[in-house]
């Protein structure tokens, strides 16, 4: 495993390969990079308080679940995203 994740840590100081974000990968295709990774942390700390705790929530629910309910999860988010891509939502 890698080295534990120290939130002091400047962002421009952090080995982000020990944690495997300078290519994600997932089976034989790269899914993200320490740019994608810095998006998201952007992302988030744009939200608004109700939506942070939302997105805590749902992370917290995602990282205790089985793989088998991991899966699931999955699916209902990207369901909820195809549908904000459609104009569903």
């Amino acid at each position: 495993m890698g080295q534990p994740i120290n939130v002091h840590t400047k962002v421009d100081s952090f080995d982000f390969e020990s944690i495997g974000a300078r290519k994600m990968i997932s089976g034989d295709r790269v899914v993200g990079d320490k740019n994608d990774l810095m998006r998201m942390l952007l992302s988030f700390a744009n939200l608004r308080e109700k939506e942070r705790v939302l997105f805590i929530s749902q992370m917290n629910e995602f990282l205790l679940a089985s793989p088998t309910l991991r899966r699931r999860i999955i699916e209902k988010w990207r369901d909820v995203a195809d549908g904000i891509e459609e104009g569903a939502v």
